[in-house]
């Protein structure tokens, strides 16, 4: 069966999906912001050096333990919410974390990025080993910045992921211990 080129372009539009509008655009950037359904359901895995996905080792060793009247006994330290939007052009993301009460003693706390979707190296500078240290008396810390890459390429929202993973003795990671970065 031969097909004439104006039968081949035909048929490749009707196969192609239709383009978003910037209304679509706008309404997708807003469920991104304020969260939609399912945006953590990656963060159960991790990529293994092959790029085979397997579970997370929970290594969060110092959750909050509860006193008598069922609060922490210690000053908890997490992320202000668990998720952040950033464009690409913006160079970095700061992750701001929260102390529930002043810290006695100066605590440090380690992180790391989780590949998402987005490719680590390429979209963002990932992080094995992230330390950030909060000194004695403080209420907040410095943020938690991730190097964002940008490049020409024309592509969907992706996304990462930052975990707290272990916090010093003097405190203990709060309840959003996770970030999405998108």
């Amino acid at each position: 069966m031969d097909l004439t080129d104006d039968a081949v372009i035909r048929i490749i539009q009707a196969e192609r999906p239709p383009r978003a509008t910037r209304a679509q655009h706008r309404i997708h950037a807003s469920r991104l912001l304020t969260g939609r359904a399912g945006s953590m359901r990656h963060i159960t895995a991790k990529r293994s050096p092959t790029g085979h996905l397997m579970p997370f080792k929970d290594t969060v060793d110092n959750t909050a333990e509860g006193a008598s009247r069922g609060g922490p006994t210690q000053p908890t330290i997490d992320f202000t919410c668990p998720r952040f939007a950033v464009m690409e052009g913006a160079g970095r993301v700061l992750l701001p974390l929260t102390i529930s009460r002043p810290l006695e003693k100066e605590v440090m706390v380690r992180y790391e990025t989780v590949q998402g979707t987005a490719t680590a190296g390429e979209d963002y500078i990932p992080v094995v080993d992230g330390r950030v240290t909060i000194k004695a008396g403080e209420t907040s810390s410095s943020d938690i910045a991730i190097v964002v890459l940008d490049d020409d390429i024309v592509e969907e929202d992706e996304n990462f992921w930052v975990r707290l993973t272990t916090v010093s003795d003097g405190a203990v990671i709060g309840k959003v211990a996770v970030a999405e970065v998108t």
